[in-house]
């Protein structure tokens, strides 16, 4: 079976000025895509199990109404970048590798 060349391409992000560019890479059928699969589906045995995670805006702003700043504090958010480029990637890896050590398995998954 042949591999596909992954595929770029780039949709503007209207809601900016300027409408910059975002690009996506499209693995479909890669040489990476399996891989990719595989490990989407270890990582989402882990998503919501956070006390922090939030579902959409709506969910934060649910959330947000219970939340009280005082005088000598300040309430700030951060949008996304770079798809998280900020994030550093060695404490990243060791937050996903202690979650997935608490879980009581990690599904197994089928090569084809």
């Amino acid at each position: 079976m042949a591999e596909n060349v992954p595929r770029m391409y780039c949709t503007p992000k209207i809601h900016k000025t300027g409408n910059p560019l975002r690009p996506i890479v499209d693995y479909t059928g890669s040489i990476g895509y399996k891989t990719s699969q595989a490990l989407a589906d270890i990582l989402a045995t882990l998503v919501g199990k956070s006390d922090h995670h939030l579902i959409n805006s709506k969910h934060l702003a649910k959330e947000m109404i219970s939340v009280m700043v005082e005088e000598d504090e300040m309430s700030i958010s951060h949008d996304v970048a770079s798809l998280f480029a900020n994030t550093p990637i060695d404490l990243a890896l060791q937050v996903i590798r202690e979650q997935l050590q608490r879980q009581s398995f990690i599904p197994m998954v089928a090569f084809q």
